[in-house]
């Protein structure tokens, strides 16, 4: 039921993948389209549009030698699409609440399917793990998956929940990218059986990691996938409770195989992209 990690020289090929919606370009990378009058100092001539302006008026221009006379308000400012990228970052609860073996392979398993898929979309992925009492950026937003992977191969277990401190992080490390890539999709992929022992405030671990979730979610800069690890009898609702405070999406690992998680998720992202 589980999947086994491989090294992403086994990646193989994939056709299609996830459509990425097109925005316009606020600098000058992305694909000409067409141009406009500039509202300000023009940075990217369209010199194509800007001739077809003012080749008629030339008749009516002292060119002198010049082949073309141009004018101020013959200028037109390219405008730019380029694809709206996507970022995800995959929040992984590394302490002993998630020590058994098989619901970590399970859940490496699932976020190694994903990030296949990144690869493939060219998406953009980071990686923090959380144990003890902090969470730890193994990885800040990169588009190289093989370092990802090496990370979450080696990623340590064991320790307290440290479950606000990493809601926090992954929201400020979204927040930033969103602020560096204006239009930039985010994602959370999050983890965890909903256990908490380490508090950021000193009170009530649980408590306040469901605070910062509230805080969190009401922002809406980022789309949460909350991935319930919880498994056995009786199963608590520190997942589901904390994923609706996150205004997220909530999936149970119990019900899925891992590659079965990987492909929901996958979907999630693809139809919230072209959505």
């Amino acid at each position: 039921d589980f999947v086994s990690l491989k090294p992403l020289g086994y990646m193989g090929s994939s056709k299609g993948g996830g459509k990425h919606e097109k925005i316009r370009s606020p600098d000058r990378t992305g694909r000409y389209i067409r141009s406009e009058i500039p509202k300000s100092e023009v940075n990217d001539l369209a010199f194509d549009a800007t001739i077809r302006v003012a080749a008629p008026y030339q008749k009516y221009r002292q060119r002198g030698d010049m082949a073309i006379v141009l004018e101020k308000s013959d200028l037109r400012q390219k405008v730019r699409e380029r694809k709206n990228g996507v970022s995800i970052m995959f929040l992984v609860d590394a302490s002993g609440s998630m020590g058994a073996r098989k619901r970590m392979v399970a859940v490496k398993g699932a976020v190694f399917s994903l990030l296949k898929e990144s690869y493939q979309n060219r998406d953009k992925v980071g990686l923090i793990s959380f144990r003890k009492d902090k969470a730890e950026i193994l990885l800040p937003f990169t588009k190289s998956v093989d370092f990802a992977y090496k990370k979450l191969k080696e990623m340590p277990t064991g320790g307290t929940t440290p479950l606000a401190a990493a809601i926090l992080k992954a929201h400020l490390e979204t927040k930033k990218e969103q602020r560096l890539n204006p239009g930039e999709k985010c994602y959370v992929v999050l983890t965890t059986d909903g256990r908490a022992n380490s508090s950021v405030t000193g009170g009530d671990a649980l408590a306040d990691a469901m605070n910062i979730a509230a805080t969190v979610g009401k922002d809406g800069s980022a789309i949460w996938i909350v991935v319930d690890t919880g498994i056995g009898y009786p199963h608590l609702d520190n997942a589901l409770h904390l994923s609706e405070r996150l205004n997220g999406i909530y999936l149970r690992l119990e019900d899925l195989k891992a590659d079965n998680l990987a492909h929901r998720i996958k979907s999630i992202v693809k139809n919230r992209v072209i959505g």
